[in-house]
Order: structure tokens, then C-alpha cells, then sequence
């Protein structure tokens, strides 16, 4: 099971991409050579890793929870799916099936 993610922002705070942006960073980070079915298991031995001041982190029903502040600012959340913080997977090209028409 691939772990959701909510940050609730503060909402005296503006910029929700710039924290966004920074959980994406530490995500990849933490779930770099990993596959999807061990994300669950990094992510509950590695949610310190999320820890900032001012920011609230918790597990709750296989989701990461980060509240900052008061979060009562803007709501962003989703998966942590390979999409979201690596680079698709480059199949290289063979002459041999292009003459085939593969």
C-alpha cells in the first residue's frame, strides 16, 4: 500500500508549494531505491526525518499527517507515488526493432 500525505499550513503562512516542495524532497530522499510495497515500512522508520520546527508529523491509518502552525491555512495532499518525485523509467532503443517494426 503506497502512503497518503495531508499538510495542513498555517494560516497566517502563504506558500504551500514551498513546503510541499520540501516533503516531495525528503520523500524522495527517504524512498529513493525503494519499491511501493516498502514505502509503509520507510515511512514509519523515517517520519523524524519530516520533523521541522513549528510543524507537527504523525502516522495516522497509513497516512502522514503534517500540521504547521495552527493549520488552518491552505490543505494540500496525495500519494507518495514514484510520479510524484522521480523521473520516468528510459527504455533504450534498438536498431533491430525498429527494422522489425517493434
Amino acid at each position: 500500500m503506497v502512503p497518503e500525505y495531508t499538510i495542513y499550513n498555517d494560516s497566517k503562512a502563504a506558500d504551500i508549494a514551498a513546503v510541499h516542495d520540501e516533503v516531495m524532497t525528503i520523500a524522495s530522499d527517504l524512498f529513493q531505491y525503494a519499491d511501493a510495497d516498502s514505502y509503509q515500512t520507510l515511512l514509519q522508520s523515517g517520519i523524524q526525518k519530516f520533523s521541522h520546527e513549528g510543524w507537527q508529523v504523525k502516522l495516522h491509518n497509513h497516512s502522514l499527517i503534517i500540521t504547521i502552525g495552527d493549520g488552518k491555512g491552505d490543505v494540500v495532499g496525495g500519494k507518495f507515488t514514484k510520479n510524484e518525485f522521480c523521473l520516468p523509467e528510459v527504455k533504450p532503443k534498438s536498431i533491430v526493432r525498429e527494422w522489425l517494426g517493434f
